[in-house]
């Protein structure tokens, strides 16, 4: 079963990622 919640998570840590990254 695919969770949603796993899917916003990585799309949410992906953005901080490139937010962060100076």
């Amino acid at each position: 079963m695919f969770d949603v919640t796993i899917y916003i998570y990585h799309m949410l840590w992906h953005m901080l990622c490139h937010m962060s990254r100076i």
